[in-house]
This record gives structure tokens, sequence and C-alpha cells, in this order.
């Protein structure tokens, strides 16, 4: 079960990664020092509160790093062009800032207890809280099956590419299958993996 919702605070950007064009990871720390006052789940998300325009606006994040990282977390946030909240981040926030955060919550979680075997799918950002619960089993050294599916439109789009790649000569248990949906990506480099996007016939081909 998640743990109670029981703390509020501020949190400080200690960096910032750019993941893809679009996509930006903020790694966040205690502005006092010390490890991060709340525990979480892999999988659960924080809540942002900020003021815009004289407005008090509220918007839910997952969280991409793994529960066993005491000393920070990390919130991975795709730039949407409607996206209040998403442009500020993204455009705005630099190291140094503080982010009002509001304690982790969610129930799509997996601490490895549930299952003797897990299989992730997911697409474009939606790889964020997936990327947790690898991150997770991998810091944990789960020596149970981990299957990742993860479509992406290029290959430059692809989220967190080097760190799954490393993390399965690492790890044997943990096996990624991504596929693009378009050939050929923005920086010119041809994608020879599969191509189109997760279906039936693709599932069973991993």
């Amino acid at each position: 079960s998640a743990p109670p919702r029981t703390w509020g605070g501020s949190l400080r950007v200690i960096r910032v990664f750019d993941e893809t064009p679009a996509i930006k990871t903020f790694r966040l720390v205690d502005p006092a020092g010390g490890p991060i006052q709340f525990s979480f789940l892999a999988g659960q998300f924080l809540t942002l509160t900020i003021a815009k325009d004289g407005k008090t606006i509220k918007r839910s994040y997952t969280i991409a790093s793994s529960p066993a990282q005491r000393d920070y977390v990390e919130l991975t946030v795709k730039r949407e062009n409607q996206g209040v909240v998403s442009r500020l981040l993204c455009d705005d926030t630099r190291v140094g800032a503080l982010l009002q955060i509001a304690a982790p919550q969610g129930v799509f979680t997996f601490t490895g207890a549930e299952s003797d075997s897990i299989v992730l799918i997911g697409a474009g950002v939606g790889a964020t809280p997936l990327m947790s619960v690898v991150r997770y089993l991998t810091d944990r050294g789960w020596a149970k099956p981990i299957f990742l599916l993860l479509s992406f439109r290029a290959p430059e789009d692809y989220l967190f590419r080097q760190e799954l790649e490393y993390l399965q000569q690492r790890h044997p248990y943990l096996r990624v299958f991504p596929t693009m949906t378009r050939a050929e990506g923005a920086s010119g480099g041809a994608w020879t993996g599969a191509r189109g996007r997760i279906s039936k016939d693709f599932i069973a081909r991993c």
C-alpha cells in the first residue's frame, strides 16, 4: 500500500539533465542537507505547486529515480506547448530553484514482492514510472525477469537509452525491447531495431 500523504515542503534543484529535445530531468534535494524527508514506492508521483499570474497551479509528475536512492529524488518532465507548468519547468527552472512539493502518492507501484517477474510497457515520457521500477529492482539486484517494452517516435526521443543499455549489460535479468514509429530521426541516424507501435505481434516477438 502507498505511504500516507504526510509531508510537504520545498526541494532544491541541484541538476538539470537534457534527456531528449523535449524532456528534462530535475534532480531535487533537501535544502537543509541530508536525505530526502519522505519515502516513496517505485511508480509514485509528486505534486508540484506553483504561483503563476496570481493563481496557484498544481501538477503531478511521476518520480523517475529509485526509492533506494535517499539523497535526492528526480522528476522527468516533457515540455508541452500548452502545459503551463511543464513550460515553466523546462524553460525557466534553473539549478538553485526551490520547488514546492507535496508528498508522494499513487498506487501504480511495484516493489518486487508482488510477482516473480514483471512486464513493463510504455511509450514516450510514459517510460518515467517504469524507469523508477527498473532502477529500484536493479539497485536491489532483483534476480528475476524484467521485461521493458518501449515505444518512441524516433531515436532521439529514446528516453533513458544510454542508462538502459548500461543496465542491461550489468543485469542479465533485464530485457529491454524498444521500437520506433519513425525509422529516421531528426539527427539523420537510421534506426536498425524494431519499428512501429507496440502491438500484439510486437509483444509476441519480445
